[in-house]
C-alpha cells in the first residue's frame, strides 16, 4: 500500500502512499524482530520520511500502519 524508495537507503527512507493517506505510524525491527524504534508521519508533507541515519548497515524490517491496514518492509541499510 505504500512505496518505499530508496532500498538499499543510506539516510533517508521516502513513502509514497498507493492510497490517500493522512498519517502513518511505523516501527523499525532488526531482522531476527529486535524492535529499534517508532513514530509517525503525515502525509501533508511533500516528501514524507524516515531518518535512518543512525542504523548500521544491515537488513531491517519496518511496519507500516495507517489505521486500518498495515504493511511491512524489508529495508536494505547501506
Amino acid at each position: 500500500f505504500w512505496v518505499t524508495y530508496p532500498n538499499p537507503v543510506h539516510d533517508r527512507l521516502f513513502l509514497n502512499p498507493i492510497i490517500s493517506d493522512t498519517a502513518l505510524s511505523y516501527q523499525i525491527f532488526t531482522s531476527e524482530g529486535r524492535y529499534i524504534r517508532k513514530g509517525k508521519l503525515s502525509f501533508e508533507t511533500a516528501y514524507p520520511s524516515i531518518d535512518l541515519s543512525m542504523l548500521n548497515k544491515g537488513i531491517y524490517l519496518i511496519k507500516l500502519n495507517n489505521g486500518t491496514q498495515s504493511e511491512v518492509k524489508k529495508i536494505l541499510k547501506a
